[in-house]
């Protein structure tokens, strides 16, 4: 073997262009490659919310500045309710921006309104290796595969319906019911990864 000779593929170890052409029906791309559209009306709810509870936040803020300037920098204020409305405000204030962190980074809602950055932050393999690439239908489910196993991926929760277990998928009625293949038994499957028959 000369240095122009390439190398051996791992005897059972599939590459993933082998595993691409060898199912050419499911324009199939790599999860590095695949660019996940937003759900815009979780996107408009979560800008929305976002805005509602800076503004209060900032309200809050500057009510507490407010009131510790004059109470305890100027001393115009002898109310002894006033430090601890100060303190609520405060309070209130932080749990304001906790909460916009909170809906960005862990909730549902900031998953589907921004899916790219959360898949960034996961891991850009994470969950799959591959995914059926967008056919321009606005489809809610892709197929994914990990490690060679078929799965089901919903692009509008942006989370796995179904997990990668499955040497392969087919619909069997679109976005209802599935042909799995696995172990080379086949039978029939719903949304939920229920064998059904």
């Amino acid at each position: 073997m000369n240095r122009f000779t390439p190398t051996p593929p791992t005897p059972g170890m599939a590459t993933m262009p082998n595993f691409v052409d060898s199912h050419p029906g499911y324009r199939f791309v790599p999860a590095t490659a695949y660019r996940m559209r937003p759900n815009m009306r979780a996107r408009t709810a979560a800008v929305f919310i976002t805005c509602v509870f800076a503004l209060l936040a900032a309200i809050f803020m500057a009510y507490f500045l407010a009131v510790f300037i004059l109470y305890y920098i100027m001393e115009r204020w002898t109310d002894s309710w006033m430090p601890v409305l100060a303190g609520l405000f405060l309070i209130l204030s932080i749990v304001n921006v906790a909460g916009i962190i909170v809906m960005h980074r862990f909730s549902p809602l900031g998953r589907q309104a921004f899916p790219g950055r959360w898949r960034r932050r996961k891991g850009l393999t994470a969950e799959f290796d591959l995914i059926e690439a967008d056919d321009g239908t606005a489809a809610r489910y892709a197929f994914i595969v990990k490690n060679g196993r078929f799965g089901l991926y919903d692009l509008r929760k942006v989370c796995t319906q179904i997990p990668p277990v499955y040497d392969r998928l087919e619909w069997k009625t679109k976005d209802a019911m599935l042909l799995a293949t696995k172990d080379g038994e086949r039978f029939y499957v719903d949304l939920q990864g229920r064998r059904l028959y």
